[in-house]
Order: C-alpha cells, then sequence, then structure tokens
C-alpha cells in the first residue's frame, strides 16, 4: 500500500492549489518512504493547509494510513481510510480499510468492507481471497469455501486461495477434498503449511501412517519446534510402527520448558502430574489432548477418553487439539 501511495505521489505535487513554505518538500515526505513519524507529520500538516483539492487529500489520508498501520496504530489508519473514502470512495480503498480492521480483530467489518470492493471490482482476487479468509475465522466454511471457489476461477493456481479452500473443507468436515487441496500446494514445492495442514486432516481421518510423514516433513522444515516431532512418534506409534529415534530427535530440544515433560512421558521418563505441572494455563488444552494420546499408546483409549473429553472442552474451536479429540473420542 505504501507503493500505491508512492506512484499517486505526482498527484499531491500537482494537486497543491496554491504555494505554501516548502510545499513541495513536505509532499516528498508524505508519499516517500521515510520514518512512519516523518510521514504522518507531513501528511498531516498538507491536510490541515487546505491547499490540496480533492484527489490529492485523498491520496494524503492514505499515505497517512499507511503509516499509521507501520507504526502500529490501525484505528487510526482505518479513520483516516474512512476519511478517504468519504472523499472518492473506490475499490481499493474498501479493501485497505478491511486490511486495516482485520489487524483490529475487527473480522465483521472487514467482510463488510471487502464486500463492497467485490461489488465495486467483481474479479477483485485479492479481495476475494482475504474475505474468505475472514469467513474462515468465524468459522463460516460454506461462505469461505464459495469465495476461494470465486478467487480460484480468476486464477486456478493461486495458492493462498488454495489453501484457503482446503481449510474451508477441512472445517466442514470433507476431509478428502482438504487433502487435495493441501496436496496440490504440496506437488508445486514443500510447503510448511500444506504439509501441516495435510497432516492434521489426515490425523482426523485415522490415517495415521500418513500423518506420520507429514509430520515428518513439518518437523524436517522447522527444527526448532517440538511439537510436530511429538505428533509423528504418536502417529507412528498408533500406527503400530515403531519409532527408535524418537529419543535422539528430540534431545536437542529444551528439557525445561514445554513440552519437556510430553517428551519425557513418551520416553518412560515422566508423569502425567509432571505434564500438568509444567503446562500453563494456555497449555492445558495441549497437556490433556497429550496426555490422551499417550494412553491411547498403550492401548488404555477408555481412559484417554476422559483426557480428550477435557480437551474439547479447554480447546479453541477449530484448533487441531480440538478437533483431534472430536476425532479421536468418535472411533
Amino acid at each position: 500500500m505504501r507503493l500505491i501511495a508512492a506512484c499517486l505521489a505526482i498527484a499531491l505535487f500537482v494537486g497543491l492549489q496554491s504555494p505554501m513554505p516548502a510545499a513541495a518538500d513536505i509532499a516528498s515526505v508524505c508519499t516517500g518512504s521515510g520514518a512512519g513519524t516523518a510521514v504522518v507529520a507531513a501528511c498531516t500538516a498538507l491536510i490541515a493547509s487546505g491547499k490540496l483539492d480533492k484527489d490529492s487529500t485523498v491520496v494524503a489520508y492514505v499515505s497517512r494510513a499507511n503509516a499509521y498501520e507501520a507504526l502500529g496504530q490501525h484505528q487510526k489508519a482505518v479513520d483516516d481510510y474512512t476519511q478517504a473514502i468519504a472523499i472518492k470512495p473506490s475499490a481499493d480503498l474498501y479493501f485497505y480499510r478491511a486490511y486495516a480492521n482485520e489487524q483490529l480483530g475487527q473480522d465483521a467489518p472487514s467482510i463488510a468492507d471487502y464486500s463492497q470492493a467485490i461489488l465495486l471490482k467483481p474479479d477483485y482476487l485479492l479481495a476475494l481471497t482475504r474475505r474468505g479468509y475472514a469467513y474462515l475465522r468465524g468459522h463460516d466454511y460454506p461462505h469461505a469455501a464459495a469465495d476461494f471457489n470465486a478467487a480460484l476461477a480468476l486464477n486456478p493456481s493461486a495458492p493462498l486461495a488454495v489453501n484457503g479452500r482446503g481449510l474451508a473443507y477441512q472445517g466442514a468436515g470433507k476431509y478428502d477434498l482438504a487433502i487435495a487441496d493441501f496436496g496440490t500446494i504440496i506437488a508445486a514445492g514443500p510447503d510448511i503449511d500444506a504439509y501441516r495442514n495435510r497432516a492434521n486432516t489426515e490425523f482426523y481421518l485415522g490415517h495415521v501412517s500418513d500423518a506420520a510423514l507429514d509430520f515428518g516433513h513439518v518437523a524436517a522444515l522447522k527444527t526448532s519446534d517440538p511439537i510436530p516431532v511429538i505428533l509423528q512418534h504418536i502417529a507412528r506409534l498408533r500406527a503400530g510402527q515403531s519409532d527408535p529415534d524418537f529419543a535422539t530427535a528430540t534431545a536437542s530440544f529444551d528439557q525445561t520448558a514445554w513440552p519437556a515433560a510430553v517428551i519425557a512421558l513418551f520416553l518412560g521418563k515422566g508423569t502425567e502430574p509432571a505434564v500438568f505441572a509444567q503446562a500453563n494455563g494456555a497449555q492445558q488444552c495441549q497437556a490433556q489432548f497429550m496426555i490422551g494420546e499417550w494412553y491411547a499408546t498403550q492401548k488404555q483409549f477408555g481412559t484417554g477418553v476422559i483426557n480428550f473429553t477435557q480437551a474439547s472442552q479447554l480447546c479453541s474451536y477449530g484448533t487441531f487439539e480440538y478437533q483431534a479429540s472430536l476425532s479421536e473420542m468418535q472411533r
């Protein structure tokens, strides 16, 4: 968005209706690539001067909004985009305000603005895609899938849309379709998110051998994260496979921080109470799920179901642990 404002900088110079002190210098800073605070000050001076025509005022508001976003002041960015829209509405301005609202966690106004952008520009691929993800966050899987399908009709190979549609299918329980979409992304080259999403989906289905392979790909691409290593170990054990390398694979992780107690449990060196003791409030969900899986690998499914039930109540809707726990209880 800074690039767009910079491309319109000439409009700001031309749009000065009468000379003002160092006007060209101020306009250059306002539409330039300098520090956010300097841009804000320059654009504010230009807007307050009353010397800009309508188009140049829009450029100044957009440039200041971009600077506010770079400073993390997203509500101020929303306010400036609102001012620009009031002067001269456009599909791009609605898109920018929608994106700024996303940064504030405000999906309802984001969806409304993306919808307005699409109304003005029906082939707005990025607006369709981002609205699809906003629907995903609200667990509105039919509308999300519809947006991703519309985006893919414009560009059949758009990876963000393919991934989003896969997540929409996953959320709707259409696991085979989800796996196909994640596979399409992976076919174009290694992709950690696609591997993780496909592994999760395979695990939900009970295709634990396939899940083990994909969790392994995730672990290989993000060697600092112990969770995919643990999940690969669980999937291997659930598939009846041995995993003699688990101790070596986990040896480099911090043995004092989460999820060290889970690793120790699966190595036969830890206890269930130790896992709960190490887990902080947000990790209690994951602790319940991991202990449930530990019991499942010990063929103690009845006991594991108790933990899966607890996990389904503690974990946020739509998270891997939530959905995996539900799947385990339905097996």
